[in-house]
């Protein structure tokens, strides 16, 4: 597997990794995720979640990739009764971060909707299980050498996966 270190907001950074590579799917979770900075630095966060979004999005529909995870977080269901699932309604989010993951479900719906056959999931990610389903993910694409994980393409001290350490499985 090629390890890119790039910035996924930068749209030409990622058409190249798209054009040089079959990618069956994209798993994103290169977002920026500190709740109170959010509200320290909201136009960081707003730029950075949703921009990187918008760049995967297009590539996928650019390349021809139609499976695209996404990386939620129970923020966007405010004061719902837990357990969250994802069929409830997004509710009002406390935070830029939580309207972020908001906001870049209702985009990734919307392309969907206006794109068949792009398909996307949006699970909501318990930080301690989610190492595990990802490697789950991998194993369902059965092509884990090929699939950009968008979450491994950046690396900022404030993104969920600048705390994970990359392995290699076997």
């Amino acid at each position: 597997m090629t390890f890119y270190e790039i910035d996924v907001t930068d749209a030409e950074a990622v058409n190249i990794i798209f054009k040089n590579h079959n990618i069956d799917g994209v798993i994103h979770f290169a977002g920026l995720k500190a709740v109170g900075e959010s509200v320290e630095k909201p136009h960081e966060y707003y730029y950075n979640n949703l921009v990187s979004t918008l760049v995967l999005a297009k590539a996928c529909q650019m390349y021809g990739v139609n499976r695209f995870v996404f990386s939620s977080s129970a923020t966007v269901y405010g004061d719902n009764k837990v357990p969250f699932v994802e069929s409830m309604d997004l509710l009002p989010t406390t935070n830029p971060y939580g309207e972020t993951k908001a906001m870049s479900e209702r985009i990734l719906t919307d392309i969907e909707k206006a794109n068949p056959p792009f398909a996307v999931s949006i699970p909501v990610f318990v930080k301690i299980v989610v190492a595990f389903y990802l490697f789950t993910i991998v194993l369902i694409l059965k092509s884990y050498y090929r699939a950009l994980l968008g979450g491994l393409l950046i690396k900022k001290q404030n993104s969920f996966c600048s705390f994970m350490r990359r392995e290699k499985v076997v």
